[in-house]
């Protein structure tokens, strides 16, 4: 099983205004959406002011890495910290779509942003403007309109894996090739 995962966190604002949002200072896993092979994308609500969690959350998901083989993601080790800080377990191979466009770019410097590898490779597009605005002001996702996360972050799982397989069509290779069994 082929899974691919996003997470979207609480963060702070240092002084110098830099967006810290790691699991270490108190923040929260505000949401994870998921996509199974390609099925359609399915979105978890951990902690947010708006919306109460999705009722068995932790054991839906849990039960989602258990079954998964290769668990995909864009900048995948930040996903991968919050996932078992969080203390979900996953011990079977990760696919990182920022670190295969960086090999891929063979040395070219440019961006490796989910947007800029999208953009490249011909595939949907995540949905930055959504939260722009609330970015631009600081706002962490527990504070934005869950309607707006939601969407957010569905099109980031869906970007995410349209990416992988753009790549593994490029490498004319499929996830056993890549992967094994």
């Amino acid at each position: 099983m082929i899974t691919t995962l996003d997470v979207e966190t609480s963060f702070d604002v240092d002084e110098k205004g830099n967006k810290i949002s790691s699991p270490f200072n108190g923040n929260m896993l505000v949401s994870v959406g998921y996509k199974m092979d390609d099925n359609f994308v399915k979105y978890l609500c951990f902690y947010h002011r708006d919306e109460p969690p999705t009722p068995n959350a932790k054991k839906e998901l849990q039960d989602v890495l258990d079954r998964t083989d290769v668990l995909i993601g864009h900048n995948i080790k930040f996903d991968y910290s919050w996932l078992v800080q969080c203390g979900f377990t996953y011990d079977k191979k990760l696919h990182d779509t920022m670190v295969m466009e960086y090999l891929m770019a063979r040395g070219i410097k440019w961006g490796f942003s989910l947007e800029d590898c999208c953009k490249r490779k011909g595939v949907a597009l995540k949905k930055s403007e959504l939260i722009q605005p609330f970015m631009k002001n600081n706002t962490s996702y527990e504070k934005i309109p869950w309607t707006i996360v939601e969407e957010y972050g569905r099109q980031d799982v869906e970007s995410t894996y349209q990416l992988a397989m753009a790549q593994l069509s490029k490498l004319k290779m499929n996830w056993e090739d890549l992967y094994g069994n």
